[in-house]
């Protein structure tokens, strides 16, 4: 007999039913309890809790399918291999590869993956709905021309196709409650049994199918559904889709002559007259204004999801610590689980809260299926080195971390990728240059790791190559066996499990089996069918994207947490909704899939029922939301979000409207103006609040930074937060460690001193802890930098001034181009250059002969000639490094190499000037130096004049020049001297030179300043950017200055974020490669400089020590 249990609560019928039970095992007779899959677990509980040891074990609690499975063990039918999702969906691909030639609508899609898996979706629905190839036919032939015809045509040809490669050999799942129909009455499993069938909202037609032959056997058939009664309303009825269900259980008990008891109605209101009030009048329009008070229901407002979750966490686990619930009492549901599940989590993590979460998680993104994947991808497309380094990143290769990481910074510094695997490397690990015998060292070491890379997938490429679908399976697991992965699986899980990571050890330890279980599936279905890298590579992602690991409860104390469709939360005392959204809760359904809502109703009213949609997807919705607001026992949180996970803004639902206008006194909070005492709920969160009050401070801000202060764990976070909020003013405590990291005596260059003076954090990651960003060799302006300095210091080196002002320009280029064929020889080896990278390289003999050319040109116009070309400043070299003491203690050593040094005699005294070769523009100016900037070429000079004696004699300073090394793009004119074309700015140098008359025309005979920043004019006055002697000792002492307080500043730790900001110091961090470290926003503190700043300008005592006017003669 069927016997129907109604009731409109959820869970409702659940005393009822297991009281059933318990009553028919105590008296020594046999049930069977049927629940959907994921409810399982639970229900065993229930029964073991209920029933005790020894009754329980006259009740089994079976799924449909664990029931397939037990019938077919009694009667001895399972011939044939079981087809998973991951075989399933391989041959489907199959299938549908086979016949796309014959394909009408879905012939351009036959190597899509979404279609294979639309296809077996839709495969799956049909099997479920009872839809067989004959049905498909009789309503295609009924059917006029048209694209469902022609849809339904291919479907058809690719499901034939499919059930034939099933049929060999093959049980498909899809199809076994088919087959359980048939079986039902041969094994007699019902037979003097009490089925019972409980938390189901509805029924597949394979379902109802098996229920008509279990109503035949059994004693009695119990069904318990959620709905008030079995009365016909329309769609809006929040119970149509369970009356529904009801209605089809009685046609069908009549149609298999079994009769039908009266339906068991049965009232199990809460106790809470809010509660109850809410679910009999569940978004009724007709439903009445609760009158009273109602602490049982809340309504929760936030600005964002993270904000919803972090309040949730905050209130479950307040219930916890103040003993007011259990983990087991608390349920989370929502209906939007890629946006709300990971948020949930990481929040309740965050607090310290047990969690089950009622989802199964993906493996594609394991590091195994990761590794399997990228070889894959290096079978089919070669050596592409982002496949390479994913497979070495996952851990399970034969590299250290270390090795793993040289061998990316030497892929990325050559733009190593694809054959150039399969070389040897021969380029220096240190860039363009020559290699070093270090470098040559290093070179070895990495060709042996790349040696040890290459071999195993250069094989495994072999094996792929030319195979089949056996042949492939076979090949990734030799490889694997090759890499020794197993063992480096174990490892890691040992690891994870030694770290607390027990969960994530035990996920690892399946991975190894399901993969083995994947490449059974692969070599048993694609068998000796010829499969190309590609093809196979494919298909694994395919078997992938089937797969998921799930887990099932650590305890019984957890806080359950899942989707509102699946999740079957037992009687829980708390449940908090979060998501009730407009379109989100209920959800707004949406017909994807090959067939619209359209096609389902023309197949509908050709006889053909697919699963629900249209007006009975919106009516299953509103029941999942039903189901979910409405099984809570004691309390109700329903919260909602103003915005997205993406910030797009979003409206409250009809259920918190509905809430509102019923409920006037209900309790409601919005997250923005709520007491930020009810976050702190554990240490992290209340932390991060802590972060938070950091601007605004507080009573409350006050005692959680007392806390944290004394809280060893948390005391060196609140000082990183201290010093962020402090405009990032870092800096280093102990005076020793900051001596210890910088050096007493520091050995540095003029550009380290620039660098310290644009931002002292900047200096402080460069050169205290050595960050260096990864660069590849590229063929920028700085090497081309480099290019023109080795051409013109080989070029001036062989000729002289005199010389090469009387050089024939042909002979003068065709000596430029052999000197970057040197070049090109000597440091970066021209066999591993690209053809862009050589065509590019070319084109610089015709900019640098320009330059050249004015270098002639000036020569014929000047007194002062080149003495020294790339000057080595240092202890080893030809001027010793300049030197200054630091007065806490130590020096501070300058050494570098200028790029040239010019010396003139005039009047019996020996004028010297510094070049250095800019391929930009590089303005001076007085006020930068004064700020501790632009000092680079000052201190060679000023060094040259100190140090230099021996070599140039009491020489003068005769100024410091910038020459462009870089001519602009012109039309030249045949036959002409390049000299006399092109921009006359091109010729012009920048800095400055002395103001003297005599040293001015010795740089340039006319005085006209084409070449140099200075001139005489017509009334003999000297114009442009020009220094005395005096100015020029001021501003040796203050380079002075400058360096000695910069070293001060150093041992003392100071190392703030504070970028220059000046005219010629723009957006400094813009182009920093340290930003993301310190974070520098523009509205932060900067180090404004005084742009109009001249020389003894602010300070009154101003003293010149005169050095330079005292040694003159």
């Amino acid at each position: 007999m069927l016997r129907l249990i109604l009731s409109p609560s959820v869970g409702g019928t659940a005393g009822y039913l297991y009281d059933t039970a318990a009553s028919i095992a105590s008296s020594g007779g046999e049930a069977v309890l049927i629940v959907p899959e994921q409810y399982s677990f639970a229900a065993e509980r229930i029964v073991l809790e209920r029933l005790g040891t020894a009754d329980a074990q006259r009740v089994e609690v079976l799924s449909f399918t664990r029931l397939a499975n037990t019938v077919f063990n009694a009667v001895g039918w399972d011939k044939g291999k079981r087809l998973n999702e991951a075989g399933k969906i391989l041959l489907m691909s199959r299938a549908l590869e086979q016949c796309a030639d014959k394909l009408n609508v879905y012939s351009r899609s036959a190597d899509s993956p979404a279609v294979v898996r639309e296809l077996l979706s839709l495969n799956e629905e049909f099997c479920q709905c009872a839809i067989s190839p004959e049905d498909m036919t009789a309503a295609m032939n009924n059917m006029e021309d048209g694209l469902l015809k022609s849809k339904l045509a291919d479907i058809s040809l690719v499901f034939s196709v499919y059930d034939s490669f099933v049929s060999d050999g093959w049980i498909d799942d899809s199809r076994m409650l088919t087959r359980l129909k048939d079986k039902i009455l041969e094994s007699g499993y019902f037979k003097n049994k009490t089925v019972f069938f409980d938390s189901f909202r509805g029924f597949t037609a394979q379902e109802f199918g098996v229920i008509g032959k279990i109503l035949t056997q059994a004693d009695d058939v119990y069904a318990a559904l959620t709905a008030p009664d079995i009365v016909e309303r329309d769609s809006d009825d929040i119970f149509y889709h369970t009356k529904n269900t009801a209605k089809k259980l009685i046609k069908l008990a009549n149609s298999v002559g079994v009769p039908c008891a009266k339906p068991v109605m049965i009232s199990d209101p809460n106790g809470n007259p809010a509660l109850d009030a809410f679910s009999s009048d569940f978004l009724s329009p007709e439903a009445e204004v609760f009158p009273g008070a109602c602490g049982s229901i809340s309504i929760v407002a936030s600005p964002d999801i993270r904000s919803e979750c972090a309040y949730a966490a905050a209130h479950i686990k307040r219930m916890l610590r103040t003993g007011e619930y259990r983990s087991r009492d608390i349920a989370v549901i929502v209906r939007d689980e890629a946006s709300y599940i990971r948020p949930m989590l990481t929040a309740l993590a965050k607090c310290g809260v047990p969690v089950f979460e009622d989802r199964r998680q993906p493996v594609i993104n394991q590091p195994l299926m990761t590794l399997v994947r990228a070889a894959l991808k290096i079978a089919d497309t070669g050596f592409d080195t982002d496949s390479v380094l994913r497979a070495l990143k996952t851990g399970l290769c034969p590299l250290a971390a270390d090795e793993i990481s040289d061998i990316e910074n030497y892929t990325y510094l050559w733009q190593i990728n694809g054959s150039g695997w399969l070389k040897k490397w021969e380029s220096s690990p240190d860039g363009f240059g020559e290699i070093t015998e270090n470098a040559a060292a290093e070179l070895e070491r990495l060709n042996s790791l790349r040696e040890k890379v290459v071999e195993p997938f250069a094989k495994f490429r072999g094996k792929l190559k030319d195979n089949d679908g056996e042949g492939c399976a076979k090949a990734v697991f030799e490889l694997l066996c090759e890499l020794d992965t197993a063992q480096r699986l174990k490892d890691l899980a040992i690891y994870l499990e030694d770290s607390g990571e027990n969960v994530l050890a035990l996920e690892t330890e399946r991975l190894w089996d399901t993969l083995c279980s994947l490449l059974d599936v692969a070599a048993q279905t694609l068998g000796k069918t010829p499969v190309k890298a590609s093809r196979f590579s494919r298909l694994f992602d395919l078997m992938l994207s089937t797969v998921t690991l799930g887990e099932i409860p650590h305890s019984l104390e957890e806080v359950t947490i899942g989707s509102a469709q699946r999740i079957r939360p037992i009687a829980p005392k708390a449940v908090f909704v979060l998501g009730a959204n407009a379109g989100k809760l209920p959800l707004n359904p949406v017909q994807g899939g090959m067939l619209n809502a359209g096609e389902r109703e023309r197949l509908a009213q050709a006889g053909i029922e697919t699963a629900i949609y249209g007006e009975d997807r919106v009516a299953e919705e509103r029941f999942i939301a039903y189901t979910a607001c409405c099984c809570a026992k004691e309390k109700l949180i329903v919260s909602y979000s103003s915005k997205s996970a993406r910030g797009e803004e979003l409206s409250e639902s009809e259920i918190i409207t509905f809430i509102r206008e019923h409920f006037p006194q209900v309790h409601q909070t919005d997250t923005l103006t709520a007491d930020k005492i009810d976050l702190v709920e554990g240490k992290k969160p209340a932390f991060e609040l802590t972060a938070a009050l950091m601007r605004n401070g507080g009573e409350l801000y006050e005692s959680l930074r007392k806390y944290f202060e004394k809280d060893a764990d948390y005391s060196g976070r609140l000082a990183s937060l201290d010093s962020a909020a402090e405009g990032r003013t870092f800096r280093i405590d102990s005076r020793e460690t900051a001596t210890r990291l910088f050096g007493m005596n520091m050995n540095i260059s003029p550009s380290r001193a620039e660098t310290y003076y644009r931002c002292p954090f900047s200096y402080y990651c460069r050169y205290g802890l050595k960050l260096q960003e990864n660069k590849s060799a590229t063929f920028d302006p700085l090497q081309k930098g480099t290019v023109i300095h080795f051409v013109l210091e080989q070029l001036l080196s062989e000729f002289s001034a005199q010389e090469l002002s009387e050089l024939d320009p042909d002979e003068r280029y065709e000596k430029i181009r052999g000197y970057l064929d040197s070049y090109l020889e000597r440091f970066l080896d021209r066999s591993q250059r690209s053809k862009r990278f050589l065509y590019l390289y070319e084109r610089l003999a015709r900019s640098i002969d320009a330059v050249a050319a004015r270098l002639a040109d000036e020569f014929k116009n000047c007194e002062f000639r080149p003495i020294d070309l790339e000057l080595d400043i240092s202890h080893n070299g030809t001027i010793k490094p300049y030197n200054l003491k630091i007065p806490s203690g130590g020096h501070i050593n300058i050494s570098g190499k200028v790029d040239r040094v010019d010396l003139a005699e005039i009047d019996g005294e020996p004028y010297v000037r510094v070049i250095d070769y800019k391929s930009s523009g590089k303005p001076f100016d007085v006020s930068d130096v004064l700020n501790g900037l632009n000092m680079q070429m000052l201190i060679y000079l000023f060094t040259l004049v100190s140090n230099g004696k021996a070599r140039y004699g009491d020489a003068i300073p005769a100024g410091v020049l910038y020459m462009p090394a870089k001519a602009s793009a012109f039309t030249a004119e045949r036959g002409k001297d390049l000299s006399k074309q092109g921009n006359p700015n091109d010729k012009k140098m920048q800095g400055f030179v002395l103001e003297n008359a005599d040293v001015i025309v010795a740089m340039e005979h006319d005085g006209d300043g084409v070449y140099i920043p200075a001139r005489i004019d017509k009334d003999g006055n000297i114009k442009g950017k020009t220094l005395d002697l005096g100015e020029l000792s001021k501003l040796w002492d203050t380079v002075d200055e400058n360096l000695v307080n910069m070293g001060e500043e150093l041992h003392r730790g100071s190392i703030p974020a504070l970028p220059a900001q000046g005219k010629n110091y723009k957006e400094i961090c813009s182009k920093c490669e340290y930003w993301n470290i310190c974070t520098h926003e523009n509205n932060m503190p900067a180090r404004e400089l005084d742009d109009n700043r001249k020389l003894g300008e602010g300070d009154e005592e101003w003293e010149s020590s005169g050095r330079l006017i005292s040694s003159t003669r």
